[in-house]
């Protein structure tokens, strides 16, 4: 870059601007100035105006192409040194007038600029020499020797060296102030942008630690509800365990009663066994008295046949005694007595034939419908005996898979209640966990609030130094 007419950076542009413009403002306030001691002097108003404003076309035109530029303030200190010499000329040289180049050369160093000191002193310097020689009342009031014109330039030069020093200081200061406010203003930036990030993720992180919080106190009610509920199944477990004992006992007693009575069933079958065989025998022993009868009935038959006889004989009797006449009287009434005998008699084998005819078919029908409902009563007890002793064994085989079932239901109890148990001991283990884990949550988030209480306060300490920064750029420019 070139370093005389450009600046290095904003904050020294932002300076030159405005330093220049107040020095320019301060150059074209010299031409009323002028004017007027020319006035008093008598030394030429209208030429005081027309050099003055033809000295300030120069810094004029430069400020207006280039406020900021460096070859402005370069222009406007030689157009100082321009004035000073106008001013040193309206005055008829007066010596007192010399004291505005000595105050404008320590004015010019707010240029920031040492080649500004420089061509202002040149400026002076080329000034003296010429007009001593051409025009020497415009310089010195008196008869005044070149060895003035040497002094009053020593003097510039001891003033200038000092200048230029604190001029390149002043430049230097200038450039590091700028460079110091800019990365202030950056470094501001950063820190109110991480200030603000870190307040944004405190805040959210509190959010966060009082929404894991919350959720990690609906986890641990849950977890506890979860615990209260295995409790309340392990005690139901054990409830059930003991009605399953209880169930298989009932069960185990229904076998025993179903047992004995297929046991009872039995011997039902085996009474009703006996009872038929005892009405079998019965049967026979009413066949036999049928038998005795049907001899009796024989015996009668025979009895019939001696009463015939009996009958035939006392005939033959009665016919023989009457043969005898009186001598067979007694003879025929005996005769005919044993034919009463015999008539009865046959009377009564007649009756009992009757009676046994009778009592055989009474007995025979007596045993055929004993016979014939015993039998029924007996196939129709057989059958009940045999669909009740069915009907037991089904019942023995329901309670044989009913005492099975249950015991296999007791053993899954068991296991459940193990199981249970197992489940109840790991969730009292992540009970106890959770809880721990809420203590450290609650503790996160209290961090958490006291990272989001930090983040804000260091969000208003980098605010606090932005706008101190601010307030540099406001006093810098």
């Amino acid at each position: 870059m070139n370093t005389v007419s450009v600046a290095e950076n904003k904050t020294e542009k932002d300076y030159l601007a405005k330093v220049n413009f107040w020095m320019l403002l301060l150059c074209l306030v010299h031409i009323p100035f002028i004017m007027g001691i020319a006035y008093t002097f008598n030394t030429g108003v209208l030429s005081a105006m027309l050099v003055g404003a033809l000295i300030s076309v120069g810094p004029f035109t430069s400020y207006v192409a280039n406020k900021s530029s460096r070859m402005t303030s370069i222009i406007l200190g030689i157009a100082f040194m321009g004035f000073s010499a106008l001013l040193i000329h309206h005055a008829r040289g007066m010596i007192e007038m010399h004291f505005h180049i000595f105050a404008f050369l320590a004015i010019l160093i707010v240029f920031a600029n040492p080649w500004v000191i420089v061509a202002a002193a040149a400026t002076i310097a080329v000034h003296h020499v010429s007009f001593y020689f051409l025009l020497p009342t415009s310089v010195f009031n008196y008869q005044a020797t070149f060895g003035i014109v040497v002094v009053h330039a020593l003097f510039v030069v001891f003033e200038t060296i000092p200048a230029i020093i604190i001029s390149n200081s002043f430049k230097k200061y200038i450039i590091a102030q700028g460079s110091i406010v800019k990365n202030l203003d950056i470094l501001s930036e950063k820190i109110l942008t991480s200030a603000e990030e870190a307040a944004f993720s405190g805040a959210s992180l509190s959010q966060n630690a009082k929404d894991q919080s919350s959720a990690l106190h609906s986890t641990v009610s849950a977890i506890e509800e979860v615990n209260a509920m295995i409790h309340r199944s392990v005690e139901n477990a054990n409830k059930s365990q003991i009605v399953s004992n209880s169930s298989k006992n009932s069960a185990d007693q229904g076998k025993s009663s179903v047992t004995k009575m297929i046991d009872s069933i039995t011997e039902i079958s085996q009474c009703n066994n006996q009872m038929t065989n005892q009405f079998n025998d019965l049967n026979m022993q009413l066949s036999e008295i049928v038998k005795i009868i049907s001899e009796i009935g024989t015996k009668t038959k025979v009895i019939n046949e001696i009463v015939f006889q009996t009958k035939l004989l006392s005939f033959n009797a009665s016919v023989e005694a009457a043969r005898a006449g009186e001598n067979g009287k007694g003879f025929a009434v005996v005769a005919e007595e044993i034919g009463n005998l015999a008539t009865m008699s046959g009377k009564a084998s007649q009756e009992i034939n009757i009676l046994l005819d009778g009592s055989i078919k009474k007995v025979e029908n007596i045993v055929g419908e004993s016979k014939i409902k015993i039998t029924a009563l007996n196939q129709t007890t057989q059958e009940k005996i045999k669909s009740g002793s069915t009907t037991a064994i089904e019942c023995q085989d329901s309670l044989d898979l009913i005492v099975s079932n249950v015991k296999e239901a007791i053993a899954l109890m068991n296991d459940i209640n193990n199981s249970a148990k197992e489940q109840l001991k790991g969730v009292d283990d992540i009970s106890r966990a959770m809880k721990k884990l809420n203590d450290v949550t609650l503790q996160n988030t209290q961090a958490a609030d006291l990272s989001a209480d930090a983040s804000n306060e260091l969000k208003e300490q980098a605010m606090g130094i932005k706008e101190v920064v601010q307030n540099l750029l406001k006093a810098a420019n």
